[in-house]
């Protein structure tokens, strides 16, 4: 008898849970005068619960309205030839809805142990398309508002119309709009605001060209290279426009032209590598206000200008110094020293072919002899400096070094031996004459 009571009761739950489940959770709603969203959460915590489910049906209701005007932005999705442009739309809508909640109306609501919570929530078509055309009015009048009559006069440079047509651009594609915003700018156009602002971008940027008197130049390590660069637009005049140099995509200078176009730069060696540099010259378009993955950015088509520059190693003179008459086993290992594997710089005999003087200053000291029979002892003391107009840019110190021998002779040439195998095993006084010279 209880089971049997037990069966009916748990018969009656189930039919009455039936009753009060709403035919919509079942049976999708569709309605010619609604845009229609449905979104559920069961996470066991009906607060969360609610707000996930409404916000679930908030995106429902925007992929419908984006499925239902689809066919308006198929043009614009097949001129830009990738899917991106459908999701950047997708997007925009979506934050057009979340920004205009006040117009949705929750239908119904439904929460159970079991299921948790249901909303069903519509928002009306036509009152949907007054709201489109409030925030296009709106859209439309920002950018009239930059695209004022100043812009159509012959008072406006190159440079003042890229900034302006950047700028329109941004709120052009933080829109929804992007391709189906119509409207006049100015007297002189009436028509697809998207088509206008690449139309005028290629004619403005394409009309500029970079140009410079020379695009080779030579280059010794420590010095600068100074250019002019001249940028010349097809219309009145030029403007302030933003101007990059790249070396391998990497910017290396960056600043603006004057008014008239004109930029008078140096290029310090410290920015170049040794050797052959090909550079680019080009006009900066995130300066102007293009972001990298603006719709308009393709047209976007400045002159660029490629130059090279040979970065040469600096040359100096090298003296050898010493307090021996006899030279001759000094000089070929002191100059290997600074030949062998080195290509911070390069030496010349030419006296007054370079500024730089590398002198290397030898003191050989005697020692007498203590023991009868002992070797024959020699000290050596060594130094290094750079001058370069009798300025010293650089001195080095090295500590005295002591050898043996049958006679002073040898014993000279052995302790010559030591500071050789010494200054090779630690170069780095090769890399501080450079730094010297390049400061």
């Amino acid at each position: 008898m209880k089971t049997f009571a037990t069966l009916i009761f748990l018969f009656i739950t189930v039919n009455l849970y039936s009753q009060n489940e709403p035919a919509w959770i079942n049976n999708y709603p569709s309605d010619d005068l609604y845009y229609t969203g449905i979104g559920s959460s069961n996470s066991g915590n009906k607060a969360r619960d609610y707000e996930r489910a409404l916000s679930q049906a908030r995106l429902n209701l925007a992929s419908e309205i984006s499925t239902s005007i689809s066919a308006e932005t198929e043009i614009i999705t097949t001129d830009n030839n990738s899917g991106m442009v459908s999701e950047s739309f997708t997007e925009k809508l979506n934050q057009s809805v979340e920004q205009n909640l006040k117009e949705l109306e929750i239908v119904d609501t439904y929460y159970s142990g079991n299921q948790g919570y249901w909303i069903y929530i519509r928002l009306n078509k036509n009152r949907w398309q007054e709201i489109q055309r409030e925030e296009m009015s709106i859209l439309l009048s920002r950018i009239q508002l930059i695209l004022d009559d100043d812009y159509f006069s012959n008072r406006a440079s190159t440079a003042d119309k890229l900034f302006k047509l950047a700028s329109a651009s941004v709120l052009l594609d933080l829109s929804p709009y992007r391709g189906i915003l119509t409207g006049e700018l100015g007297s002189l156009y009436e028509g697809n605001i998207f088509d206008f602002l690449q139309s005028e971008i290629f004619k403005n940027s394409s009309g500029v060209s970079i140009e410079i008197e020379n695009s080779h130049f030579s280059l010794i390590s420590g010095n600068s290279v100074e250019m002019r660069i001249d940028c010349k637009s097809s219309d009145y005049y030029t403007g302030k426009l933003p101007i990059i140099i790249l070396k391998e995509e990497e910017i290396i200078f960056e600043s603006y032209s004057d008014v008239n176009g004109i930029l008078t730069i140096e290029i310090n060696s410290s920015l170049l590598d040794k050797g052959s540099n090909n550079l680019l010259i080009k006009i900066d378009p995130g300066k102007i206000g293009f972001s990298q993955d603006s719709s308009v950015l393709k047209s976007f088509i400045p002159g660029i200008k490629e130059i090279s520059i040979s970065l040469q190693s600096p040359s100096l003179f090298l003296s050898i110094n010493s307090n021996r008459e006899n030279l001759d086993f000094i000089m070929e290992p002191v100059s290997s020293l600074f030949t062998k594997g080195n290509e911070d710089f390069q030496l010349t005999d030419d006296r007054n072919s370079s500024s730089y003087k590398l002198i290397f200053s030898t003191i050989f000291t005697d020692y007498p002899r203590v023991l009868e029979n002992a070797p024959l002892m020699a000290g050596l003391n060594c130094s290094i400096s750079l001058k370069r107009d009798d300025r010293i840019l650089y001195e080095f110190q090295y500590p005295t070094l002591k050898d043996g021998g049958l006679t002073y002779e040898q014993a000279y040439r052995r302790v010559l031996e030591k500071l050789i195998r010494a200054l090779e095993q630690d170069r780095s006084y090769i890399q501080d004459i450079e730094s010297a010279m390049t400061k």
